[in-house]
């Protein structure tokens, strides 16, 4: 629903019980898995929609509240380190979708220690 109205240019206004236990992705967890995780997903996101368009997604996805702006602020710092993206092609709903994927698994890379 949130893709869909951002996509028709609409606004959403949710409360704070809407937003459950946002943002996801609060900061980068310290780890080999968490590292693995975020190379993945950056790679897919510059290679489906280059440098600008990934860049763009991260500050949409800290609008969502899937990802906190500083969490946001040091993955969009890593995209340079990433080759010119083979596609270069706006983002798809299905899109959107891996990148939530992603986050949640990165997030769950902090759970995983004591």
């Amino acid at each position: 629903v949130e893709l869909l109205g951002r996509r028709r240019g609409l606004r959403l206004n949710s409360s704070e019980e809407d937003a459950g236990d946002r943002p996801y992705l609060t900061a980068i967890p310290a780890s080999t898995d968490a590292e693995r995780e975020i190379g993945e997903w950056l790679g897919y996101l510059v290679d489906v929609g280059g440098h600008l368009r990934s860049r763009d997604a991260l500050s949409y996805y800290a609008e969502l509240g899937w990802v906190a702006d500083d969490a946001a602020d040091a993955l969009a710092r890593r995209l340079a380190g990433f080759d010119a993206p083979s596609r270069d092609r706006p983002f798809t709903p299905a899109d959107h979708r891996i990148s939530l994927v992603s986050i949640v698994r990165i997030a769950s890379c902090a759970s995983d220690f004591p």
